[in-house]
């Protein structure tokens, strides 16, 4: 029983892993198109049917991921973060431990990151006052790791500076 009850585990968590792939790709190709259709017409001017047109999708459909603009805004906001955690420690423990390498290996990937989304971090940077509140308590809320640093942590009592 011990091999067929691993191997049904298995199958199982692989078909989990299939299915949260696609509902994610399902779920970026709105997020995307509405991103666009912020950028071409503004915050406030985008109607429902936008980013719908953008994405070939229904009405109906881009709802059922995004319920409200704040909802796209707040999605974009939290990709572009998630994006900035999950790429630039990597970049940086590749350079190794010098922290003039590290912080150019980090500014490297971080200008990659803008470059790629540059329409969402756009969108963010213009329309992410009215979040705050809202995009602060879903930072703090969610698994982050702490900054990357660029050296050897500093020593209790010593000066930052010195």
């Amino acid at each position: 029983m011990g091999a067929a009850s691993t191997a049904s585990t298995t199958s199982v968590d692989v078909a989990e892993a299939v299915k949260a792939v696609r509902v994610s790709s399902r779920r970026r190709q709105p997020l995307d198109a509405a991103i666009v259709a912020m950028g071409r017409t503004g915050f406030h001017q985008m109607s429902r049917q936008a980013p719908a047109d953008e994405a070939q999708v229904s009405v109906g459909l881009f709802c059922k991921y995004f319920g409200s603009k704040e909802d796209i805004l707040l999605a974009a906001i939290i990709d572009i973060l998630e994006k900035f955690r999950d790429q630039l420690p990597p970049a940086m423990d590749l350079a190794g431990g010098d922290p003039v390498m590290r912080l150019i290996a980090g500014f490297r990937q971080d200008t990659g990151i803008v470059d790629e989304n540059c329409d969402a971090v756009v969108l963010t940077y213009r329309r992410a006052a009215p979040l705050m509140p809202t995009a602060a308590n879903a930072a703090r809320s969610s698994k982050s790791r702490p900054p990357p640093r660029c050296g050897p942590p500093s020593r209790p009592g010593s000066r930052p500076d010195s």
